[in-house]
């Protein structure tokens, strides 16, 4: 079965051929125009049957450039939503990540009680960046699906404000990595420090998830 997109060079290539029909029939009309003395001397069937062509022509080339122009939003359509994700699943899964960043900061002191290595590790992991267990994990698909369906009204705030919900997810992470890295033989940053850093992205995200809520029905 053709693809879309072939199905679009197809309709192109048909376009060009037959627009450089046009330009033939109307070079022999111009100089048919000058070499014809008499009105009444008719072309031949097979110039007439060139002329009616370029009447076909231009209503089969606006087809195609109509199509060639719809053929990438329908693909775009259809690769917005994350598959095998549903609309309804997304809004669950925003919800469960509320619920998950809201016991994480109540509880904010059994990860730290770890000790160690440890922090980092389960902070990661209540983020959803190490492991697949957290409600987080792969929420911007979630985020992609909901964008597209009847639960949203306004796609637009809704794209912007997950936008600004990645980017604490990630600030998080990245201060929660930190916390891990030891490098160099000078003094060397305190974890605890980082951890810090990475309670306020996470309060930060707390914030634009309530709002998130608030914008799906």
């Amino acid at each position: 079965m053709m693809t879309p997109r072939a199905a679009g060079f197809v309709l192109l290539n048909v376009s060009i051929i037959l627009y450089s029909s046009c330009n033939e029939v109307m070079a022999w009309q111009i100089s048919s125009s000058r070499s014809i003395s008499s009105p009444e001397t008719l072309p031949s069937p097979r110039r007439q049957f060139l002329f009616e062509i370029t009447k076909t022509a231009a209503s089969v080339t606006a087809a195609a450039a109509t199509s060639i122009v719809m053929l990438p939003q329908a693909s775009n359509a259809a690769a917005a939503a994350a598959p095998g994700m549903t609309a309804d699943s997304a809004r669950n899964q925003l919800r469960q990540a509320k619920t998950t960043i809201d016991d994480l900061l109540q509880n904010w002191s059994t990860v730290e009680g770890g000790g160690g290595d440890a922090i980092p590790d389960a902070l990661r992991t209540k983020l959803g960046t190490q492991g697949i267990t957290s409600s987080l994990f792969q929420i911007d698909k979630a985020f992609k699906a909901l964008r597209q369906s009847e639960y949203v009204d306004d796609f637009v705030e809704f794209q912007e404000t997950s936008e600004e919900f990645i980017g604490a997810l990630y600030r998080a992470d990245s201060m929660a990595s930190s916390a891990n890295n030891k490098t160099g033989s000078g003094k060397q940053t305190p974890p605890a420090v980082f951890i810090e850093s990475a309670r306020v992205e996470v309060a930060e995200m707390q914030r634009i998830a309530n709002k998130m809520n608030s914008m799906v029905n």
